[in-house]
């Protein structure tokens, strides 16, 4: 027990830490808030992950729900009650800074912003601190040695978990987006190479106000570019080619000498940078490469996004509401009776329990729904236009 729970006192706060720093390092453009978001759905998938797989190993060891033991239905509570408290003081930290970036300037571990913390996460604080309070003693001394099965079931729970960390970080990827400017419609300062490029031989489809799916071979890679239609014009102030265009993916093209299509727009060679002579005043900057910018980056038009929105549901609804008519027909089997007696056969606080936990989930059931809903009708009416 001890041991258990030091080790895990010290594996989450470090792994958090560590996701921190690391990515500090990978993505330095993230702000401090952003990599705490990150790396909170990190962790949280690598515990839901552990969750699982002891679940997982409990329920397929104990043929008999409700007398066989396995250790992980006691050992792992102890690798929750340190997660717990851990995810608690780490959604402070989110919800801190989060009120930084509005405006909200509280102090940090100040009574003001611990209360606003705890009266805008005031479910997930509950659930966790029920969990910790009500359902840990239960689970390690009044249960006895009677029903690790159903002890493995509730850590099966945490199977969805992986998935609604996925959806975040994918909507948090397209806020970021937004918020450093790949979300507005204007247009993006990009830095072509002094050499022009191969890519505008494919000049005549871009101009097309139709879609098209343009293939263009540069050094030996393929780029696709589905474009509606693109304008460049040289800024002097930003060291670069201002470039509007429409495609849903980040581009990293290699630059190749070719002339330039006569129907390139040009302008005048005075606001050409200065130092760069094969640039002919439409494009150009030194730079070895372009990185072709999507002005509106929305993630949750992905089919990645909306694959793992469909599991979300699945798994959710799978996991953590037929859970719990799964456990009481597993036991009505065990004893021999139908589900539908077992309420009225197992002790008051079984149901008790059983109800309090599910109530959250069916409310957060209800929430996924609905904003499945609103996204598949938001695609939907994207689609008519």
């Amino acid at each position: 027990m001890w041991r258990t729970l030091a080790l895990a006192s010290a594996f989450f706060p470090g792994l958090f830490i560590l996701c921190i720093r690391l990515l500090r390092w990978a993505a330095p453009a993230l702000s401090l808030k952003d990599r705490i978001l990150l790396s909170g759905r990190l962790v949280s998938t690598v515990q839901a992950a552990m969750a699982t797989v002891s679940g997982i190993t409990v329920m397929l060891s104990c043929k008999n729900v409700v007398h066989d033991r396995h250790w992980l239905a006691v050992e792992y509570v102890w690798v929750l009650v340190p997660y717990m408290t851990y995810d608690i003081y780490v959604m402070y930290l989110c919800h801190w800074h989060k009120s930084q970036e509005k405006g909200i300037l509280e102090k940090k571990h100040s009574l003001a912003s611990v209360w606003s913390f705890l009266l805008q996460e005031r479910l997930m604080v509950t659930h966790h601190l029920f969990i910790l309070i009500v359902l840990t003693p239960i689970t390690q001394h009044f249960r006895g040695e009677l029903g690790d099965f159903f002890v493995g079931c509730i850590f099966t729970a945490e199977l969805s978990t992986p998935f609604v960390s996925l959806g975040k970080i994918l909507m948090q990827v397209g806020q970021e987006g937004r918020g450093s400017g790949l979300g507005s419609p204007q247009l993006q300062f990009i830095p072509f190479p002094c050499a022009p490029l191969q890519a505008w031989l494919s000049w005549g489809c871009l101009r097309e106000e139709q879609p098209h799916s343009c293939s263009t071979n540069l050094h030996g890679s393929v780029a696709f570019l589905p474009f509606s239609h693109q304008e460049a014009q040289w800024h002097p102030r930003a060291g670069g080619c201002a470039v509007g265009w429409c495609c849903p993916l980040l581009h990293h093209i290699h630059s190749h000498p070719c002339p330039l299509p006569s129907s390139i727009p040009s302008h005048s060679p005075s606001s050409s940078p200065p130092g760069c002579s094969q640039c002919p005043g439409a494009l150009g900057c030194c730079s070895p490469h372009i990185h072709l910018l999507p002005p509106q980056l929305k993630m949750q038009d992905t089919l990645l996004h909306k694959v793992n929105g469909i599991i979300v549901l699945v798994t959710f609804f799978l996991c953590r509401i037929l859970l719990f008519p799964f456990m009481y027909a597993a036991y009505g089997r065990q004893v021999g009776i139908p589900a539908y007696l077992v309420p009225f056969r197992i002790p008051l606080h079984c149901n008790i329990a059983n109800a309090s936990l599910i109530a959250p989930q069916l409310y957060w059931f209800t929430l996924i729904c609905r904003k499945a809903a609103r996204l598949y009708r938001s695609s939907a009416a994207h689609r008519s236009r």
